[in-house]
């Protein structure tokens, strides 16, 4: 239909082998490093969580799929903050495969684990035991207990 009406046909990939040139451009990238791993965990743990959606179109891959990825990482008891970090990196994937025009619609736009950041970023003050623990520790010319 596309060449039909003179336009350019629409690029069917697996969402697999985008994956694959995507990790080719991030090494590229970061060459090594933290970033990397973290970056290359997050795709290829989708990958291997979803074999029938990656042997897909990109184009299959729709909301329910990312939410349901979503509450299967927290239910393996992977922190907020990690599965936020894993959504962010899918979410950016596929706002490069919307930007190529491989697909019209990006499904992990908005799939988020709500108020992650707050939860992980929480900052309490010290227990007085704490507190009592670490000037203890800190006070090496006395080593006599804090009253």
């Amino acid at each position: 239909i596309q060449t039909i009406a003179g336009l350019e046909p629409l690029a069917v990939e697996s969402a697999s082998a985008f994956l694959d040139r995507r990790l080719t451009a991030l090494k590229a990238r970061f060459r090594q490093g933290r970033t990397l791993e973290r970056y290359t965990d997050a795709l290829e743990r989708w990958r291997r969580g979803n074999p029938e959606l990656a042997a897909g179109s990109l184009h299959e891959v729709g909301k329910r799929h990312a939410a349901a990825w979503r509450d299967k990482l927290l239910a393996e008891g992977l922190a907020a903050s990690t599965v936020n970090h894993h959504l962010t990196t899918l979410t950016r994937e596929w706002k490069e495969a919307k930007l190529q025009e491989i697909i019209a619609e990006n499904p992990w736009e908005g799939i988020r684990v709500p108020r992650a950041r707050a939860t992980a970023q929480r900052r309490r003050a010290f227990t007085w035991a704490q507190f009592t623990a670490l000037l203890q520790t800190t006070r090496a010319d006395d080593p006599a207990p804090i009253p």
